[in-house]
């Protein structure tokens, strides 16, 4: 054997191994996400039910925030003093959480924590973030929102 066909047959078969381990990954990412996106998705249902409830009962607040979650993909939010409605969808076949009814509507996507098996959601690829986060941002924006205006 020479010393090309060598050196040729080390990078082919390296390659081959990072290609393998490469198709790996995108095969245990996307069972992770199958898997596991409905149950974060129950998650963040409940912290925006939770922040509802304990917003509602705060002294001199009263009943106005309704939380809906009748329909098991959508909830719905509403204000009862500006007639505004906060919608956070789970789309399962995209693998996104779209937030609509706030200056600028706002996609989280689900995706495994590197080195893990967890999933979690992230926004524009950065860093992800705790649903208990993700509910309290977009309850102070819409309803700091509904006195703005």
């Amino acid at each position: 054997m020479s010393h090309w066909s060598s050196s040729a047959a080390q990078r082919f078969l390296e390659a081959r191994r990072a290609k393998q381990l490469r198709d790996s990954k995108v095969l245990h990412d996307s069972e992770m996400l199958e898997r596991k996106a409905s149950s974060v998705w129950l998650e963040l249902s409940e912290d925006f039910r939770r922040k509802c409830e304990e917003f509602n009962k705060e002294p001199g607040v009263g009943q106005v925030l309704f939380f809906d979650n009748s329909d098991p993909h959508e909830l719905k939010i509403r204000c009862s003093e500006a007639n505004k409605v906060l919608t956070i969808t789970f789309i399962n076949d995209l693998k996104v959480v779209r937030i609509k009814g706030l200056k600028e509507s706002a996609d989280f996507n689900f995706g495994v924590l590197e080195g893990t098996s967890n999933v979690g959601l992230f926004y524009a690829g950065r860093e992800p973030r705790a649903t208990d986060d993700i509910a309290t941002a977009a309850m102070d924006m819409f309803l700091a929102e509904q006195y703005t205006k």
